[in-house]
C-alpha cells in the first residue's frame, strides 16, 4: 500500500509542535502575555524579554475561570478593541514593579 501526503502532514505536525515549544506558552493566559507584548510594540511601549518572561511565569497556572477569560479576551483583535496603549503599558509596569 502506498501512502500519500504523509510527508506534508508530518511536516505540518512538526511545525506546530516546534511553534508551541519555541513560544513557551502552555495556556491561553501565557499566550495573552505574548499578545500584550506585541501590542505594546505597536503602541511604542515595547516589552523586554524579562517583562514577557515574568508575565509568562506569573500566568503558569491560571484557574479555569482565568484561563477561560484569557481565551475569550486575549486574541490580538479583542485586545485592540478592549485595551488602550496606556492599559498595556500600565499592565507591563505594574507587573514589573511586583517583582
Amino acid at each position: 500500500m502506498r501512502r500519500t501526503g504523509g510527508t506534508a502532514i508530518g511536516a505540518w505536525g512538526l511545525g506546530i509542535g516546534l511553534g508551541l515549544l519555541v513560544s513557551g506558552c502552555d495556556n491561553p493566559c501565557q499566550s495573552l502575555c505574548v499578545n500584550l507584548a506585541d501590542y505594546g510594540d505597536e503602541c511604542g511601549a515595547p516589552w523586554t524579554d524579562g517583562d514577557i518572561d515574568a508575565c509568562v511565569d506569573d500566568q503558569s497556572n491560571p484557574s479555569a475561570d482565568d484561563a477561560r477569560t484569557c481565551r475569550d479576551y486575549g486574541t490580538p483583535e479583542r485586545l485592540r478593541r478592549e485595551w488602550t496603549c496606556d492599559d498595556v503599558t500600565l499592565y507591563r509596569d505594574v507587573g514589573a514593579s511586583a517583582e
